[in-house]
Formats: C-alpha cells, structure tokens, sequence
C-alpha cells in the first residue's frame, strides 16, 4: 500500500499495491446517501468531494459518487456511478480503475469473457492526423469529430465519410486505412510506434493482459471516449454484442495542487442503463445446468421423467413445456446461459440415447441418460465455484 505519509506535494512515481475497491451491493451504489456508494479501498478515505482535498491530502486520491436526478415528486429519475483516482501520474491508476469497473461489471452478472476493453491516447490522435497522414486543421476536427459520433460503427459508410473529407491529400486515404485496421501497437508504423505516449499505451496493454481481466485489451485508433473530457488515455469496456458498457480515459487538471501534471485525474462513469441492462439479462438467467427441449407434446410425460431422474442425480434441469419449436427452446435455453440442451423428441426411445448439445462450444453428443448426467455433473464439478458465481446478483 502506498505510504500514508505520502501527500500530494509529494507524489510516489509508483501507486504500489493496488488493492482492489471492495463492492458491498448493488443496493449500497443505487441507494446509499452517504455518497460513498458502498466502496472501500483497504485503507485510504475515499473523498466524495473536491473541497476536502488539500496539499496534507495522502496521494493517491480516490473518489467515488453517484449524480442523480430528481423529479418534481423527488423520485430518482436516472443516476450514474462515477469513480476517480488521481494525483499519481502514471498508468497504474488506469489499470486500477479499469479494473474496478470490470469487477463492478462481473458483479452485476456479466462474465469476464465477454468483456473486452479498448484503448487509445486521444492527445496523439490530432497529433497523427496532422503530422503522419498530413491533414489540415479543418479536416482534423471533422474526422474527429466523425470518431466522436460513432460513425465507425457502419464500416463503408465512415470510410466514405474520411475519403471525402481527405480526398484532395495525396496518399492521405492508404495511410488512415493503415491507422482504421489496426488491431495492435505493433501494427503501426515505426515511426508511430516510437513516440512516448505509444510506449505507455503498450505498458498498460501488457499490465492489463498479465492482469487477465477481462476476454480481450486491444489497442484501437477509434477509441475516443469522453469527447472534450480527456486529454490522454481513453478506454471503453465493450461486450462481445459491440455494446459500450463503460468509458473513462484521463482528465483535464482539475486542481492546482502537487507538482507539474499530477493533478490529473484518471476516471470511468457507469450509467444506470447498463445497470438496468444487465439486472435485466440476469433476471431471466436460470441456475439450470441443462434445459431439455421437447420435438412434440407426446414427448412431455418422457421429459418430465427424465428431469426427474436427473434431478435425483443433483443435476439442475430446466423444461419447456409450453413451447414445441426446437430452434426457440435452444436459442431461450442458450440466453439463460445454460451450459447444455438435451432433447427429447418422442414418448419411447428405443436406442436409449439423447443428442446432448453443449452450447458453448456447439459440440453434439448421442449419449444415454446416464452418461448426460456424468457428463453435466462433471462439467459443473470443475466449474462449479465460477459458475455459481454467474447466476449471483448482488441486491
């Protein structure tokens, strides 16, 4: 932990252990009028303001609320949770913020798999504009302000967009087409790769990848979170369906206390509709370690036997007896997240053996009901701590 004696005029070139924010519920970050919102980092004060900081203040600072907004019968109308780390200027606080809004993602049921986080250096993207591809300040601004809007998220159209805007620049379009396909640092040019912020960037790519948080940390030239808003780092924690869940970078100063630039403050905002989202999605994710899909209503008194005799085995089953289309039980049984489909397509099975799918690998398997159920009761044995974890929401 950083020494308590450091304060802010002195600043340690290292944030030392970086102990994870400790999260008590969702009830403490949407209800709690302390302004605290139910975290702790294992030591230090978390300030929920600017005017308690001063030049006695230990570094690094950290801050967390929550702006909400009332309506006139002062019923909360939408709010969004907002965390801060400052006063130490390196990427250390990056990697701790981002991890603490992917630990806050998990534990409002997402899984880390399909989280994956993006990250750019906004400061450099005007800069390489101008100076590697050569463009004017005016067509800077509208490309700028093309990444701003999300434009890229239609392919053909955006690079339509830039070719108009940078038409008349002779080699201008193969250059940003370079930049735009980019999937790594290493991607880049040389001479992009050589600049300071890039070797930061690289760092912090690497801390986030040996740190496994999430499924996946890219580099991306369209990353430009927080528009106006930082002056640095920027990321964004996306799902595997495109959605930006979070976004955060490093900010413009907002105190004058410390030494040269380390009055920075490195941030993320999470907004109440991914909260809602996700508590949404969970709610209708079962705990069932295998959903049995039925071909025909005559198949239902064999399934319901089957579920029975499974159950008595420990394994957790989910029946559809409402709904005969195949195709829709599986995709139902796959959005709630269970782990296998076992299909039952008539009252007598004379060879004894089912077609067990797995959904997340798409494998088939033709197995009896006992070998199903060695199977499943296996699978969960190696998984289980993680998986019941999944089905946990805290409220």
């Amino acid at each position: 932990m950083d020494n308590p004696n450091t304060k802010v005029s002195q600043i340690s070139p290292q944030m030392g252990n970086n102990t994870p924010y400790l999260i008590g519920s969702i009830n403490n970050i949407c209800r709690t009028e302390a302004g605290l919102y139910g975290y702790s980092d294992g030591g230090y004060e978390i300030y929920n303001s600017y005017k308690n900081i001063s030049l006695d203040t230990p570094a690094p600072v950290r801050i967390c609320s929550a702006n909400q907004n009332i309506d006139n019968n002062g019923g909360i109308t939408n709010w969004k949770f907002n965390a801060k780390i400052g006063l130490v200027n390196n990427i250390y606080a990056e990697y701790e913020l981002i991890s603490l809004a992917i630990d806050i993602l998990c534990k409002i049921g997402a899984a880390k798999e399909t989280l994956n986080v993006s990250i750019n250096n906004r400061m450099s993207v005007g800069r390489i504009l101008r100076q590697y591809i050569g463009l004017d300040t005016v067509q800077v601004q509208m490309i700028m302000r093309l990444i701003d809007k999300k434009e890229y998220n239609v392919p053909d159209r955006f690079l339509n967009q830039v070719n108009e805007i940078i038409d008349s620049t002779e080699g201008a379009f193969d250059k940003f087409y370079i930049l735009w396909s980019a999937k790594t640092l290493q991607d880049l040019p040389a001479q992009l790769r050589s600049v300071s912020e890039f070797g930061q960037m690289d760092y912090l790519l690497k801390i986030l990848n040996l740190g496994n948080l999430c499924g996946n940390v890219k580099y991306s030239f369209l990353t430009m979170a927080g528009s106006g808003k930082y002056m640095d780092t920027v990321f964004e924690i996306i799902d595997t369906n495109g959605n930006i869940l979070c976004s955060g970078g490093r900010t413009k100063p907002y105190l004058t206390v410390g030494p040269a630039n380390s009055d920075q403050f490195v941030e993320f905002t999470i907004q109440e509709s991914v909260f809602k989202k996700f508590i949404e999605i969970n709610s209708n994710i079962s705990s069932a370690d295998v959903g049995i899909a039925i071909f025909h209503e005559s198949a239902i008194p064999s399934a319901l036997e089957i579920a029975e005799k499974m159950r008595s085995e420990g394994v957790r089953v989910d029946v559809d007896i409402v709904n005969f289309s195949l195709e829709k039980q599986k995709i139902s049984y796959i959005k709630k997240h269970l782990k296998f489909v076992l299909f039952i397509d008539s009252r007598e099975n004379l060879s004894g053996t089912y077609r067990l799918l797995e959904t997340s690998t798409g494998k088939d398997y033709n197995v009896s009901i006992e070998r199903a159920t060695s199977k499943i009761l296996d699978y969960r044995g190696i998984n289980h701590e993680e998986d019941d974890s999944l089905f946990s929401i805290l409220v």
